[in-house]
């Protein structure tokens, strides 16, 4: 009897061992899953690492945003300085070679060092900007157009007329300009618009002119009406918002000025 008592507790210890083994075997599987979750771990930091590159691109975004907007010391002459009316703007530009009229918009605006590489002027390293546009329409001829040219406009980050701030990536103006091969200028401030779509429409607002008033009777789109808050937009210089006086079809505004310079007899073959 003592025996059989012997044999059964015998039998209890190793059915206990045995459930012991299988207790240690049933824990060993948590450390796979911690191994798992470990792996999960190592994703993780990818993912964040991604959600900071974008918070990084977003605040190189806004600072960017931010420095486009300067100070410049503004020079409060208008821009050719002289003329009263656009009778005596118009005697002015007979004395430009190759002059036209088109519409163009901002491709890239060129450093001082780039500038003067490309011109060996040595007013773009001093209160001019040379830009990149793209001339989309000649308003002389009537018709579309498709190229580049560089552009050079009095003014820079640091000095500015009144009215004038430099310009900005993406925007389009219809102006008188001048020159040859890939350089041409603006050469008086007092034919220059900005354009901007209203209903589906270019509509041309005259920047800063001081006195120079473009009418005539038989073009009613000359003058549109223009509302107070219409008057002024802040664009690269936060002292030194556009300043418009006008508001213009920019059809009507086309087909006054081809008209108006050919019986002027300023249209000529270009060079």
């Amino acid at each position: 009897m003592k025996l059989i008592k012997e044999i059964i507790v015998i039998l209890l210890i190793i059915l206990m061992l045995s459930g012991c083994q299988n207790t240690d075997s049933d824990i060993n599987v948590l450390p796979d899953n911690e191994n798992n979750n470990e792996v999960s771990t190592e994703l993780t930091p990818s993912v964040t690492e991604n959600v900071n590159e974008e918070d990084e691109e977003i605040a190189t975004e806004q600072t960017q945003e931010e420095r486009k907007y300067f100070e410049a010391q503004i020079i409060n002459n208008p821009s050719s300085g002289e003329p009263q009316n656009y009778d005596d703007l118009v005697s002015y530009l007979e004395n430009y070679d190759n002059l036209t009229f088109i519409s163009y918009e901002i491709v890239s605006i060129y450093s001082p060092e780039d500038a003067y590489e490309l011109t060996e002027l040595d007013s773009v390293l001093r209160n001019t900007t040379l830009y990149q546009v793209h001339v989309y329409y000649d308003h002389i001829n009537d018709c579309e157009t498709d190229y580049y040219m560089n552009l050079a406009h009095a003014g820079d980050a640091d000095t500015q007329y009144y009215g004038y701030p430099v310009y900005e990536i993406g925007q389009k103006f219809m102006s008188a300009v001048f020159g040859s091969h890939d350089t041409w200028r603006v050469p008086v401030g007092e034919l220059e618009f900005v354009l901007l779509t209203e209903d589906g429409e270019e509509v041309a607002y005259h920047l800063y002119s001081n006195n120079i008033v473009i009418s005539s009777d038989s073009y009613d789109g000359l003058h549109l009406e223009m509302d107070a808050n219409e008057t002024t937009l802040l664009t690269s210089t936060i002292n030194n918002p556009m300043v418009f006086t006008q508001k213009s079809s920019s059809n009507d505004l086309s087909d006054f000025i081809r008209h108006d310079w050919d019986t002027r007899g300023l249209i000529r073959e270009s060079e």
